[in-house]
């Protein structure tokens, strides 16, 4: 059992990693949209809140479908939350984890 307290441990690391990259990013774009105008706030407060939601739904899906589906089902989806934290943060750090932890749910046994 440990080996799932771990994978669920490092996707909740990713995912509190991905909302803080998430509320940087909108704080930077925020003081850039004020010391430059024109910087183009909107586009970068966007990808902010969907890092944001990103980071919400991997850490709801560590505790739901931990209970309800199978480990193949969750592994799949913190692989595809964790690209799209990749994809939507500047530092990977966060998404990576959580790809990581998606493919040794897939893997591990219990």
């Amino acid at each position: 059992m440990a080996s799932r307290s771990f994978t669920k441990v490092l996707a909740i690391i990713g995912g509190i990693f991905i909302i803080i990259e998430g509320i940087l990013a909108i704080v930077n774009s925020l003081v850039s949209s004020i010391s430059i105008p024109n910087a183009g706030f909107l586009v970068e407060w966007y990808y902010a809140l969907i890092a944001i939601v990103v980071g919400i739904i991997v850490l709801w899906s560590c505790d739901v479908f931990t209970k309800k589906k199978g480990p193949a089902y969750n592994g799949w989806l913190l692989i595809i939350l964790g690209i799209l934290g990749i994809i939507f943060t500047y530092w990977h750090a966060g998404g990576a984890l959580v790809v990581i932890a998606g493919i040794l749910w897939i893997v591990w046994k219990k």
